[in-house]
């Protein structure tokens, strides 16, 4: 069986578990511990050097990394309508740019969020920790919080990146789609990259991605919830329709 190995709280992740539960691509999911898997990770992808991330997904003599890639891929493996319509590939891949743009400042936010916020650090203590051990454990979340940071550059100056940035991107987001209901006019990897990535704005609801109250607020950008309430709701209506898990 295919396995998805990822961060649950990841937007990048989300993308990908989305493109598989939307072809109903069979597979098991496994939490990735940057600390301690990341060689794990390695030797699973053949990637002797350089940055290994997941999204991952291997099994069935596959071994494919990052959100789009893994969502081309099951696209041409499941049931369902395509998320990638025929000539359609460049407003896809557009979408998708702008979302990652927005993503790098948001993870730059929630990471030194989770520095500075014990309680941050204490909800990201993994499930498994039994709960007298989670408060010894709140420096690890710490130095994975810096580990990250310098994994993947994170800015230092994300909270003004925040409006020259994300807004500007939001705003064209929103002037893009008008009226309409999807990117596209019927849904597709446009919809899913973009509602995914309001997860940043303000999280969805727990019925779809279940966040302890601090990180669901280290989540949260007030600006651009505050100015684009339209997304958002738009944003709800997609995961009610379309998000299968």
């Amino acid at each position: 069986m295919r396995t998805l190995y990822g961060l649950s709280y990841s937007p990048w992740t989300e993308k990908a578990r989305w493109a598989l539960d939307h072809h109903r691509i069979a597979h098991r999911y496994v939490e990735h511990l940057p600390l301690v898997g990341t060689p794990w990770l390695r030797l699973k992808s053949g990637k002797t050097s350089g940055r290994v991330t997941v999204p991952f997904l291997e099994g069935e003599g596959e071994a494919i990394s990052g959100s789009i890639d893994i969502a081309r891929h099951v696209d041409a493996l499941g049931r369902g309508t395509s998320l990638f319509p025929e000539g359609r590939s460049g407003p896809i891949v557009d979408l998708d740019t702008d979302a990652n743009e927005i993503l790098d400042v948001a993870r730059a936010l929630v990471i030194e969020r989770t520095k500075a916020d014990p309680d941050v650090q204490r909800e990201a203590v993994p499930g498994f920790v039994p709960g007298f051990l989670r408060g010894a454990s709140m420096p690890l979340t710490r130095v994975t919080a810096g580990l990250l940071a310098r994994r993947y550059d994170a800015p230092k100056d994300a909270e003004a990146k925040v409006e020259s940035v994300v807004l500007p991107r939001l705003a064209k987001w929103q002037d893009q789609l008008g009226d309409a209901e999807y990117f596209l006019g019927s849904f597709s990897y446009a919809d899913v990259t973009t509602a995914v990535t309001l997860q940043c704005v303000e999280p969805v609801a727990d019925a779809h991605m279940k966040l302890g109250p601090a990180t669901r607020r280290a989540w949260t950008m007030p600006k651009a919830r505050e100015r684009f309430p339209g997304l958002l709701a738009w944003r709800d209506r997609m995961y009610a329709r379309h998000r299968r898990g």
